[in-house]
């Protein structure tokens, strides 16, 4: 597996592409290896999945960004959110991120995505002792390749074991099908599409859409749409795209409105992240808690 250089920080993401079956369900996978300064700090940045982390040696550090509480998780999963998360990184972390759509997340633990929102959780409180012993043996496995191949197996018998859905609506009532083809649809427009749009399109009252979207995600769809254009902006700008251009084609009003949304979401303005995924907590404006 290749490793990427920032500074004199060796890290490795690599994207487990063995995967794409499972598309629907799973949006990524990656293995990572980290060797940066013992200082060095991680922004987790909302988006549109449920985030599961599996360390594989030591546990991870995260609290959410401008507050000083933190735990340990040897596995985390994290639900929807709209504020950043803060992984102290203490210059070593291995592991394996999953990225679960809201269907995934049904399958694979059983519950709607709402249910986990704003919340960093352990295995043990997911109260699914399958998942908690394949966190084990993914840990005590000894090669990359080996333990996403023991993943890919867990997460294909669990959506081969769910409910057959044609799309994550069915079987959800009327309120819940819609919350379902309004994140779709949401999703298609990069966050741009109107709420009263959404709810036309759907079929039902705007309060049955707020409603029925908060109870299966635990977000309203303002909510995602911020975060959905937030994502396509950064894509943008790391891509290579001027940050007025970006925040055009994201749907913001100017590049003012960007940045301050983009140190809302993601911890910190453009000008310190962009490029800077481990910086150094003491070197960043009141310690991280200016934004």
């Amino acid at each position: 597996m290749a490793s990427t250089l920032y500074g004199g920080d060796s890290v490795m993401f690599a994207l487990d592409t063995a995967a794409a079956d499972l598309g629907g369900y799973v949006e990524r996978i990656e293995a990572f290896d980290l060797a940066v300064p013992e200082e060095s700090i991680h922004f987790g940045v909302p988006s549109g999945a449920v985030t599961v982390l599996i360390s594989i040696d030591e546990p991870f550090d995260i609290g959410w960004a401008g507050t000083d509480a933190s735990n340990t998780f040897p596995v985390l999963v994290a639900g929807l959110h709209t504020t950043p998360s803060l992984v102290r990184t203490h210059g070593i972390q291995r592991g394996i991120q999953i990225a679960l759509t809201p269907l995934g997340c049904r399958a694979v633990f059983g519950m709607p995505c709402g249910e986990l929102a704003r919340e960093l959780v352990t295995a043990d409180m997911l109260g699914d002792g399958e998942f908690a012993a394949l966190c084990s043996r993914i840990a005590e496995t000894p090669r990359w390749e080996s333990r996403l191949t023991v993943l890919r197996g867990f997460l294909r018998d669990r959506v081969a074991k769910c409910v057959p859905r044609s799309s994550l609506g069915d079987g959800l009532g009327i309120a819940g099908s819609a919350a379902a083809e309004a994140w779709w649809l949401l999703h298609r427009s990069r966050g741009q599409a109107r709420v009263s749009e959404i709810a036309s399109s759907v079929g039902v009252s705007r309060r049955t859409l707020l409603a029925g979207f908060r109870g299966e995600f635990g977000l309203g769809p303002k909510e995602e749409a911020q975060i959905l254009r937030f994502c396509h902006a950064r894509d943008l700008v790391e891509s290579g795209t001027a940050l007025i251009e970006a925040a055009i084609a994201a749907g913001y009003a100017d590049q003012a409105h960007l940045s301050r949304e983009w140190a809302k979401i993601a911890g910190l303005p453009p000008s310190l992240s962009v490029g800077r995924p481990f910086p150094i907590l003491q070197d960043l404006p009141q310690g991280g808690r200016a934004y």
